[in-house]
């Protein structure tokens, strides 16, 4: 069975999105950038996450979470369940599919 990471890859892989690993903050000269390796054309590259760096380290740990979290919901959000052919879950069926217009009689 895949892992978690591997399933959002392919997620990704499959709707063309990018899908961005090793997330972390690198300090130089005493600014912090938090960056990930994005998968492009074939090989990993490093990339500012935000395009720039930061002088506190707790704002640079943020944005990495942040990116993490949120390329994390983006994945699982276009990667919908089938829940008629998965699951068999009562009351999550669209009453509107069912809907049919009918004239008021008086």
């Amino acid at each position: 069975m895949p892992s978690s990471k591997e399933s959002l890859r392919n997620v990704a892989e499959r709707f063309g999105l990018n899908y961005y690993d090793h997330f972390g903050v690198h300090t130089l000269n005493d600014l912090h950038f938090p960056m990930a390796k994005v998968y492009e054309r074939g090989k990993w590259r490093w990339v500012v996450i935000g395009g720039r760096p930061y002088h506190d380290e707790s704002i640079a740990r943020a944005m990495v979470d942040d990116a993490r979290a949120a390329q994390r919901m983006c994945l699982k959000a276009v990667d919908p369940i089938d829940t008629e052919r998965k699951y068999d879950l009562p009351g999550l069926h669209n009453p509107i599919d069912k809907w049919e217009y009918k004239l008021e009689q008086f």
